[in-house]
């Protein structure tokens, strides 16, 4: 049974490892095809405390990732934007229709 134990520990740790040393890269900068800046490498690291500090994803997930009390986030904001996308071509429909 000790035996197992101690395996279990150097697989959890050789795991740790291996996720420390690769984990994904984060871009310096990224920016739109005019040049506007729309956020840095130092904003992703602040937002990523800002969501453990305050456990974001303890209330919904992103990409399916997190939480089960709350919504998946990235599912709603692409129905709402389907849904905002659908009212807009029926707005358009309505007034060609004029």
């Amino acid at each position: 049974m000790a035996g197992v134990t101690m395996l279990v520990y150097i697989v959890y740790i050789a795991m740790a490892v291996w996720t420390f040393y690769n984990l994904p890269p984060i871009p310096q900068q990224v920016v739109t095809k005019s040049g506007q800046l729309l956020f840095t490498a130092q904003d992703v690291i602040e937002g990523k405390v800002l969501a453990q500090k305050y456990g974001f994803l303890d209330y919904g997930s992103f990409l399916g990732f997190g939480g089960y009390f709350g919504i998946d986030y990235t599912a709603y904001t692409m129905k709402f934007y389907v849904d905002q996308d659908q009212g807009a071509q029926r707005l358009l429909l309505v007034r060609r229709r004029r």
